[in-house]
């Protein structure tokens, strides 16, 4: 399972927490997308920090929340 980074058809796969970072940091820093997790859809405020906020609620928003796929590679 991978999370979705959803911004008007601009959709970005992230398949784990240092992408999803990444991706916000570098494209959606003082931007408001939407987040697709699990099958729940969130629409957050990405800060100049880095942080998330919940859009409508306000509320801080973990990135301990997100679940990722585990991988299924042996070493």
């Amino acid at each position: 399972m991978c999370v979705i980074v959803k911004n008007f058809g601009n959709d970005i796969s992230c398949s784990n927490l240092d992408s999803l970072k990444a991706i916000l940091r570098d494209n959606y820093t003082c931007k408001s997308v939407s987040i697709l997790n699990n099958g729940k859809l969130i629409f957050v405020d990405v800060s100049a920090n880095g942080d998330l906020k919940d859009t409508y609620k306000g509320n801080t928003i973990s990135f301990d929340d997100f679940k990722f796929a585990e991988s299924k590679i042996k070493y």
